[in-house]
């Protein structure tokens, strides 16, 4: 199998000397995906819904764009970030 994307450039035995537990989800459903990072202890997560569900499952430390959606876009006109994070995801720019 020739390794693409994530699986190429991270060396999954070791970081700075540390012990790194990385598993690469490959040809699995969306439901066995989404399981799978439900698992998780922490979560960077996308502005999709997928990974608000995702990370609301992990019920771990989750970090999120501060910058969605894009100041003056048209969702930006509904969109508050109150009701989309929750209050102990932390934010970045």
């Amino acid at each position: 199998m020739t390794l693409v994307g994530a699986e190429k450039n991270i060396n999954a035995s070791s970081f700075n000397g540390e012990r790194l537990n990385v598993m690469f989800s490959v040809r699995h459903s969306t439901e066995q995906d989404l399981a799978l990072i439900a698992t998780c202890d922490h979560t960077i997560m996308s502005t999709g819904t997928y990974s608000w569900w995702a990370s609301w499952l992990a019920n771990g430390t989750t970090v999120y764009y501060t910058k969605f959606p894009r100041h003056g876009s048209p969702l930006s006109r509904y969109f508050k970030a109150a009701n989309y994070f929750l209050p102990t995801w932390i934010g970045m720019e």
